[in-house]
């Protein structure tokens, strides 16, 4: 009896020691450009001072892969292509006959039977052995097969692969590894729900859509992370595991970038441009509090959303909520005019505009004051009508950092009329003449922008416009931001807005002034 229970407790021991043999998953963090770092350890039984690891390979990509030793003995790591034999179903006669090597079985041909013991297995020919007496036959011929006893279904199959080799400096029967890496094939998409309350607030909930086409995730704590982080390399994978020539990975490192930009997907985190680049107000300045949501953490310019003890398999797809808090918000009605155009328009003969109706959207600020960043995202809003949820509308979130606020578009508002025209007033010829002998005339114009508000309720309206020309006058006024321009035109570029307040059934009208240079 104490036997038993010896031999027992060594299998068990023996159990636990080879399942610590692989390297376990410590973290992830889940970038949204499609890629994902993973923090791994694992105690290795060596051999001859060696590790070889075989079974499920990562791709890391260049120069982000790194194995530390704990007892700081990690002499070398090298890869190379192996004989590896792996477990494999069966699929076919001959699969059947390798799996089943040393049973007794019956082959069945259209023209005959033979008994025997499967002895050798090839591609074309299976051996048996009966009473002393060998027999070869053609797999081809083989139709069925009988055995006499329960059918192995799996069998060895070796297959050569790259296999990735550690050597120590000691012979420690035990090694602790640590290991890091970047690869692609796991990322996240952000997804949020706004749910209207009432005209003052809403509750906001961001929700991770996970794939995960890299390998399986078993109780890891995992980071969704937000912002722009900077992997110059992160279009190549590292040599020790792919199967490039030299010279075609090194033409690969001369072009940096390739096709990373064109990988971005749409929902990048950096700050969406926007038409207008002034700032509408100032940013909301409400009393924070504490919402309802993971734990996150900031580091550099980036943040961490954090969830623990996540498993998924590879392939799969998963839904996590990762924030959840109310939100204040403004209901704004806002409109882009159509821009003046540019010098290649603007000629001797003008055609300026006459009334011009244009479409009014009536979209929601949304003031950020969770205490943390909103990352680029698809946009749900719905809102609570008798206790059941309406659908709004979908937009996209925009990068929206603490304390800042963006704005979501909801509906388009027809109730809200806006006309704009403009016309020449003044012209003086020839006033400049470019580097290439053209002149140019100096052009005066007026511009009218008529609001009618046919609500019965007051509302907030933004109005904004990029003009080609010099500003020079506005009523009411309106706040203007200077465009970057790349090809030194003569004509500067003004992003203007129009901050106003209609009243009920209110009528206002918008003048303006600028000047713009048109090639004679």
């Amino acid at each position: 009896m104490k036997n038993i229970v010896l031999l027992t407790t060594a299998l068990v021991i023996c159990s636990m020691i080879q399942a610590q043999e692989g390297f376990k998953t410590k973290s992830i963090s889940i970038f949204k450009n499609g890629s994902a770092f993973y923090i791994k350890n694992a105690t290795v039984s060596t051999k001859d001072g060696g590790y070889t690891v075989s079974e499920d390979l990562p791709a890391p990509l260049f120069g982000t892969f790194w194995m530390f030793s704990k007892s700081k003995e990690l002499n070398g790591i090298s890869s190379f292509d192996d004989e590896v034999k792996k477990k494999t179903d069966v699929v076919s006669i001959h699969d059947m006959l390798l799996a089943n090597l040393g049973s007794k079985a019956t082959l069945y041909s259209k023209e005959d039977e033979v008994e025997g013991k499967i002895e050798k297995v090839n591609d074309k020919i299976v051996v048996l052995s009966n009473n002393g007496k060998w027999s070869a036959v053609e797999l081809a011929g083989v139709k069925k097969v009988g055995l006499d006893s329960e059918p192995k279904m799996k069998f060895d199959l070796a297959q050569k692969q790259k296999v990735l080799h550690v050597n120590f400096l000691s012979k420690k029967p035990k090694q602790e590894l640590d290991l890091m890496y970047m690869q692609k094939g796991l990322g996240w998409l952000p997804n949020y729900l706004i749910e209207l309350k009432d005209d003052n607030k809403a509750q906001l909930t961001l929700r991770a859509t996970v794939i995960n086409d890299a390998e399986d995730i078993t109780n890891t704590d995992i980071s969704f992370v937000v912002g722009v982080p900077n992997f110059k390399y992160a279009h190549m994978v590292s040599p020790l595991f792919g199967t490039k020539e030299v010279a075609n990975f090194l033409g690969g490192l001369g072009n940096r970038y390739s096709n990373l930009r064109n990988e971005m997907d749409n929902f990048s985190n950096t700050i969406a441009s926007q038409s207008i680049s002034y700032n509408v107000d100032a940013d909301w300045a409400g009393d924070s509090f504490t919402p309802s949501s993971l734990d996150g953490s900031s580091h550099e310019d980036l943040y961490f959303y954090n969830i623990k003890n996540v498993s998924l398999k590879k392939g799969g797809r998963a839904l996590h909520t990762i924030l959840q808090t109310e939100v204040p918000i403004e209901h704004i009605y806002e409109v882009d005019l159509p821009k003046n155009g540019n010098n290649d328009i603007y000629r001797r003969s003008l055609n300026f505009s006459s009334n011009h109706t244009n479409e009014v959207w009536h979209s929601i600020k949304i003031n950020n004051n969770s205490g943390k960043p909103f990352t680029t995202g698809t946009a749900m809003v719905t809102k609570l009508v008798d206790g059941k949820r309406k659908p709004i509308s979908e937009d996209k979130l925009t990068y929206t950092p603490d304390a800042g606020h963006s704005f979501l578009k909801l509906t388009t508002a027809p109730e809200v009329n806006i006309v704009d025209n403009e016309k020449e007033v003044a012209r003086v010829a020839n006033k400049k003449k470019d580097h290439n002998g053209y002149y140019y005339d100096l052009v005066s114009v007026e511009g009218e922008v008529m609001v009618k508000n046919y609500k019965d309720k007051k509302i907030d309206l933004n109005i904004r416009r990029a003009i080609v020309g010099k500003l020079t006058s506005s009523s009411p006024d309106w706040k203007t931001s200077k465009q970057v321009s790349l090809y030194g035109t003569l004509n500067e570029v003004n992003d203007v807005c129009w901050e106003i307040k209609m009243g009920p059934n209110e009528n206002k009208v918008i003048k303006y002034k600028y000047q713009i240079l048109i090639r004679h």
